[in-house]
């Protein structure tokens, strides 16, 4: 009989929601993959499992990017098995934007087009990547103003797919490397 890793959680208040992601295209403008992921074994978790041991942008590629930042709106990733003929993990990813802007409808159409992957960084500070094999696409993408003073006015959007892995987690140094590279890249001339 084998023990599995123990798992050991510190009594801490667990706040949900993500405070930051980074949407971009998961294919570059030639069809290759927009990052770069170097995988290493994890033998923490098992046999066969695997970690990200670098990760980065592909340079010059051609990567639709999106910076998206939650104060007031709501965001959250989820990483769900879905069971029968075929088991896959499917990831998913929603937003609730309040108001419209140009961005915020530019980004509603990239997700409608293209496939997209998203790296998260949670409330409680844990660094995810979700999509990152097969892109995901827009399930839903609603907008609008409402009616009464009370009703919705922006956009809800769920993003999903099937990926050939659970989401997987990044270091710190990971995701800061990764953010320092796309404000490279939105700071460059033509971007």
């Amino acid at each position: 009989m084998k023990l599995g890793k123990s798992i050991t959680r510190v009594a801490r208040y667990a706040q949900g929601g993500l405070a930051l992601a980074i949407a971009l295209s998961t294919l570059t403008d030639k069809g290759l993959s927009s990052l770069l992921i170097e995988r290493e074994p994890d033998p923490e978790n098992g046999e066969g499992a695997e970690k990200i041991k670098t990760i980065s942008l592909r340079p010059d590629a051609g990567v639709t990017i999106h910076r998206l930042e939650f104060e007031d709106d709501q965001a959250y990733y989820s990483d769900a098995t879905q069971f029968g003929n075929n088991t896959y993990p499917k990831h998913a990813i929603g937003y609730k934007f309040a108001g419209k802007t140009r961005a915020l409808d530019a980004f509603s159409k990239v997700a409608d087009l293209t496939r997209t992957t998203h790296i998260c960084k949670t409330r409680m500070g844990d660094y995810v990547i979700v999509g990152a094999d097969n892109g995901l696409r827009n399930e839903k993408n609603d907008s609008g103003s409402g009616t009464a003073p009370g009703d919705f006015n922006g956009f809800d959007m769920v993003i999903s797919g099937a990926e050939s892995r659970k989401a997987e987690l990044l270091t710190k140094e990971q995701f800061e490397g990764l953010l320092a590279q796309v404000d490279a890249a939105a700071a460059a001339p033509g971007a």
